[in-house]
């Protein structure tokens, strides 16, 4: 199976969301106007048991005012699309207003032209839960329903994407803040290789066949983790609150993954930021790099 098979469809009005499949960030999306994304997400589906969770909040603005109740046109639709099997999409949720009720209900929702029932020939969706969560939006946490999916693939990576570490609680938060001033040294003082030591795993199961050097080089890793790199951003000063607070941390993987919430770690160009999703493990009480993801570039 290729790093890109596998497609994550997503269509919303009026709803903020996370993404995560397999323990790894997708997507947090935090602009609540309609949007319409298609998320390649490389290597990460694996062979047999798969998870995936859509986690979301109703936010919209009425009469110039952010409201967390949903209305008409609150909305939205998460599929997956696997190339091993085109035009087929695989409806894992969708959610509409209830006029009747006045709040969101589950329907069971097909995607124009795609499956037309919970299989296509490689994916399978076999166990849903829904639960009363909260999703992390910058300093803020709002309520919010996550739906847990379970879902069965023909193909896939043989493994996981990230080796586990030890559980992490939110009382760690003194030695999350210290990777962090760790690793944006790192990238003060240029050290490339030091950086992605513990994140060449990773890279190594992404990479699939090739070699992982290769890999890192072919997605500009290097030129992306630049003090100033080649559009002009220039890292910016660690940005971690005098206080981290519980909105702050975000855990994910069952308590494996943690990180900050705005990411400390920037780079800025006339006004303009882009912020590094770092997403750390925990390996003999130290907290080191287990991955990057692109969950905040949507």
């Amino acid at each position: 199976m290729s790093n890109y098979d596998l497609s994550v469809r997503v269509f919303t009005n009026g709803v903020v969301y996370d993404v995560i499949l397999n323990g790894v960030p997708v997507i947090k999306n935090r602009n609540y106007t309609n949007r319409s994304l298609n998320i390649p997400t490389m290597g990460y589906l694996k062979e047999g048991s798969n998870n995936i969770i859509f986690n979301y909040s109703v936010v919209r603005s009425e009469d110039g005012k952010i409201v967390h109740v949903p209305n008409e046109e609150t909305y939205f639709y998460l599929g997956l699309e696997n190339d091993k099997d085109p035009g087929a999409v695989l409806s894992i949720i969708e959610g509409k207003f209830n006029k009747s009720k006045k709040e969101m209900e589950i329907v069971e929702g097909y995607f124009p032209g795609g499956a037309d029932n919970n299989k296509t020939k490689s994916l399978e969706k076999y166990n849903t839960i829904q639960s009363e969560y909260k999703f992390k939006l910058g300093n803020r946490t709002i309520e919010s329903q996550k739906f847990s999916i379970d879902i069965k693939s023909q193909s896939g990576m043989k493994e996981d994407l990230f080796d586990k570490g030890e559980l992490i609680s939110i009382h760690d938060k003194n030695g999350i803040r210290d990777a962090y001033v760790k690793y944006h040294g790192y990238l003060e003082s240029e050290n490339f290789d030091d950086f992605i030591l513990t994140l060449r795993p990773f890279y190594k199961k992404l990479s699939y066949i090739n070699d992982v050097d290769d890999y890192i080089d072919f997605i500009d890793l290097k030129n992306d983790l630049s003090v100033v790199d080649d559009e002009g951003y220039k890292l910016a000063p660690l940005k971690i609150p005098d206080i981290i607070t519980d909105d702050n941390v975000e855990i994910l993987a069952d308590g494996y993954l943690v990180r900050l919430l705005p990411s400390p770690i920037r780079w800025s160009k006339d006004g303009r930021f882009k912020q590094l999703s770092l997403i750390f493990k925990k390996v003999d009480d130290e907290f080191v790099p287990a991955l990057i993801s692109d969950d905040f570039n949507f």
